[in-house]
């Protein structure tokens, strides 16, 4: 356990090192927060705990095509998997929930894991379809900045890659369908 720690610390710190480095704040300053309004935290706070539940609810509906499944169980290790998702690198808790979900044995770690794949498409397709339509509708600057921060990032390589995302996750979920 403690060379597991070590290594989520020292790639968490080379991230912040890196945000850092590349001019994104790993905080936001206090200028920056004098000009959030109050209510906007809460209400960030409650929408976000309403998709984590209803995403979480989700995983029900995927398990139950394969099994009947206890709601209450898949709800607390879907919650702990996203625990574990903020907090372990690389999205570990991809891994863990069906590893948990798969110890009582109703459900293989294969077919969890699969219903796990399915709502990673599920979601590739609908943030690609958001943020292309976010694309479409905001007003276009010219020229674009050929940086984010003092990180050389091109922005014009942003529309071609939801583009390339849209094409991805839309044949990925035409499959998935299939």
């Amino acid at each position: 356990l403690a060379g597991k720690l070590l290594i989520s610390v020292v790639l968490a710190a080379g991230f912040v090192w890196m945000f850092q480095r590349g001019g994104l704040p790993f905080l936001p300053t206090r200028e920056v927060v004098a000009h959030v309004r109050w209510w906007c935290v809460p209400a960030y706070a409650g929408v976000l705990l309403l998709a984590t539940a209803l995403r979480t609810y989700r995983w029900v509906y995927l398990l139950r095509a394969i099994t009947p499944v206890d709601n209450k169980r898949v709800l607390g290790v879907g919650l702990v998997g996203y625990g574990v998702i903020l907090f372990a690198p690389l999205r570990a808790g991809e891994l863990a929930r069906p590893l948990m979900i798969a110890g009582e044995g109703q459900v293989t770690f294969t077919q969890a894991t699969g219903t796990v794949a399915a709502e990673r498409i599920i979601d590739g397709f609908i943030v690609s379809l958001i943020l292309l339509a976010g694309i479409l509708s905001a007003p276009t600057l010219d020229p674009l900045p050929d940086h984010l921060g003092t990180l050389p990032l091109p922005i014009k390589a942003v529309p071609r890659a939801a583009y390339m995302a849209l094409t991805v996750f839309t044949a990925a979920f035409a499959a998935m369908g299939i």
